[in-house]
């Protein structure tokens, strides 16, 4: 489910993260810029779009700039180089010849689950 956040809902918790009270649960903030360790941009929440995540490990949330629309794509394998990579299962490569990398949800969950220095602030 994706939504635009409302700035009081948003909460920074020193060296735990970032979280928002959605819909009466606290939810952890993944911000994919982080996850991917490409900048160090933190834009506003407000000015993004959050998703939230559902897992069988818990809920959270996953910022993002925004979502362009849905399609069928087929996911192709990164390759050996890239194995490593556990919060990313794939790729695609869209209609107008850009790459999407697709995330892995099981592999974000763990990344946030590690206690990894990148999503604190």
């Amino acid at each position: 489910e994706s939504f635009r956040p409302l700035k009081d809902d948003i909460q920074r918790i020193r060296n735990k993260g970032e979280f928002i009270n959605y819909r009466g649960e606290i939810l952890p903030i993944v911000r994919v810029n982080k996850l991917l360790e490409v900048s160090e941009d933190n834009k506003c929440f407000e000015d993004s779009t959050l998703i939230c995540i559902e897992h069988d490990r818990g809920k959270y949330v996953l910022q993002v700039d925004e979502l362009l629309g849905r399609q069928q794509v087929v996911i192709k394998s990164l390759g050996k180089m890239m194995k490593n990579l556990k919060e990313i299962s794939g790729a695609a490569i869209l209609g107008s010849g850009n790459i999407a990398l697709i995330f892995n949800t099981e592999g974000i969950r763990d990344w946030l689950d590690s206690g990894d220095k990148h999503h604190e602030q």
